[in-house]
């Protein structure tokens, strides 16, 4: 089925700071330039400010394993009548911004000599110190991985649950539900555990259980509750990972799409590719060709949902985030519903 509904928006799993602090991010205001701590899914770590009032953006790549560090890029945005940005340096993607919360776009970057399109997910640059006990919670998650750096041949779309303690610590769970392997250990497949380190401005350290520094995590929290969070993957020589992104919400029960939910949802893909989905109630959605496809809520366990005619993998969020995988086709969906 050809790149069903597959908006992500991403975000979340892990994070966290010591201490028990409050925690807030960076406020977004329409129509101002905000600058939102980002991945692409190439693994590349940015920084992304997007100008609304101006009709424009920057951004910078702050660490890379392609030798792009300190790459500066900018370019400028055409408003599209539904809301979304066409950028010039990406025009088959859009800017989609979720208010307050997430920036989904896209550009191209040079890998060994050929330019690529690369997906981008980022969450405002945060003002203030994140605990671990804002965050502490089993997250569901969709991303994009490479195991065979530098050359990068074939990529993984994934998805899985991964969960943060109090104390800092994290497991993640490949394809299964960590909430399943409290009871049956053995339900955690792909196990991995490790512990997250407090960078600067909302960033962390993602290490694994043998002490490699598997990426960095930047994190959306807010008092309400609603929490996103972007991971960029950088470790070449882990095999567990290697470089890309994930992107992950916590983990909830969908029940029959209400007010939240029912609507337009706007994605862009790994392909590259953008479109959009209609949630229209019920258990039927629409994807961008106008064909129509039911729901399985909950499947393969709390939180996803798959859709008849698909392998892929689903998440509808309460954040206005949405997160896919096709995994027969390796690619990532990533969008929000901004209507």
């Amino acid at each position: 089925m050809k790149k069903l509904l597959v908006l992500f928006t991403l975000t979340a799993l892990l994070a966290g700071c010591g201490g028990g602090s409050d925690t807030s991010v960076a406020e977004v205001e329409a129509n101002t330039a905000v600058t939102f701590n980002s991945a692409a899914s190439e693994g590349e770590l940015l920084e992304y400010t997007l100008d609304i009032d101006n009709l424009s953006y920057t951004y910078k790549i702050t660490e890379s394993q392609l030798g792009l560090s300190n790459d500066l890029k900018t370019g400028t945005l055409t408003k599209n009548a539904d809301g979304t940005y066409t950028p010039s340096t990406a025009p088959d993607a859009r800017v989609i911004l979720l208010p307050n919360k997430m920036l989904v776009g896209a550009t191209t970057v040079e890998v060994n000599g050929v330019e690529k399109s690369t997906l981008i997910a980022g969450v405002p640059k945060a003002t203030q110190t994140v605990s671990f006990s804002d965050i502490a919670q089993t997250y569901n998650y969709a991303g994009l991985q490479c195991q065979d750096s530098p050359t990068c041949t074939t990529w993984n779309a994934v998805y899985g649950t991964f969960n943060v303690q109090n104390d800092g610590s994290w497991t993640e769970c490949t394809s299964s539900n960590y909430t399943d392997s409290i009871s049956t250990p053995s339900a955690c497949t792909g196990k991995d555990i490790g512990t997250v380190n407090a960078l600067e401005n909302g960033k962390f350290q993602i290490l694994a259980s043998d002490g490699k520094d598997l990426g960095t995590a930047m994190y959306y929290y807010s008092p309400t509750g609603h929490k996103i969070m972007v991971v960029d993957l950088k470790d070449t020589s882990y095999t567990g990972y290697g470089r890309g992104m994930l992107v992950g919400v916590p983990q909830q029960a969908i029940g029959e799409p209400g007010p939240e939910q029912i609507g337009t949802w706007h994605w862009n893909s790994t392909k590259p590719s953008y479109g959009t989905v209609q949630v229209t109630g019920g258990t039927s959605v629409v994807d961008e060709d106008g064909n129509t496809h039911t729901m399985t809520f909950n499947s393969p366990w709390k939180g996803f949902f798959e859709v008849s005619g698909s392998s892929s993998k689903f998440l509808l969020a309460d954040e206005g985030v949405y997160l896919a995988v096709k995994p027969s086709q390796s690619r990532l969906y990533i969008g929000a519903k901004i209507d």
